[in-house]
């Protein structure tokens, strides 16, 4: 039995929200499809990743306050949403020699991931004093098209 594991991650614009999906497979048998002859010359996969991410949240607050003789509620209340998505592309480049290397046939690539990333952020604050009141929006976009580090790999089968 011949168990492979291997691990993408990717996060072009969100540092510190790393993805990682771990890919695990298992062959049972005579000889598993990783230790078979791939034919010489270049070869060339994909993998297309698309993510979204969506949240929102409320908190409100309510005091009274004294200033001299007024006696006034304050209500407070803020509201705000998060949506963010991101589509990436896996490529993967390999060259496999046809010849023979330490009794075993060698493979050199090369895998980058490209992509854009985009995140939008709306929010809404109202404040009541009194028979008053007053409202705030706002909303605050940004998006990122980049190419990410270049992961080489050697095999030998």
């Amino acid at each position: 039995m011949r168990l492979d594991v291997g691990a993408i991650g990717a996060s072009p614009g969100f540092p510190s929200r790393r993805k990682w999906r771990f890919v695990l497979a298992a062959w049972t048998g005579q000889q598993s499809t990783g230790s078979m002859q791939s034919a010489p010359g270049w070869s060339m996969g994909s993998v297309y990743y698309r993510t979204s991410v969506a949240g929102s949240g409320s908190v409100a607050a309510a005091r009274e306050i004294q200033i001299g003789r007024f006696a006034p509620n304050v209500n407070v209340s803020f509201n705000a949403s998060l949506n963010a998505q991101a589509d990436l592309l896996l490529l993967n480049l390999t060259y496999t020699f046809g010849t023979p290397v330490l009794g075993g046939q060698l493979a050199i690539g090369v895998t980058g991931i490209f992509g854009r990333s985009a995140a939008t952020i709306d929010g809404t604050l109202t404040a009541n004093i009194g028979g008053f009141a007053a409202t705030r929006m706002g909303s605050f976009g940004d998006s990122i098209t980049s190419v990410c580090d270049l992961y080489p790999m050697i095999t030998m089968k």
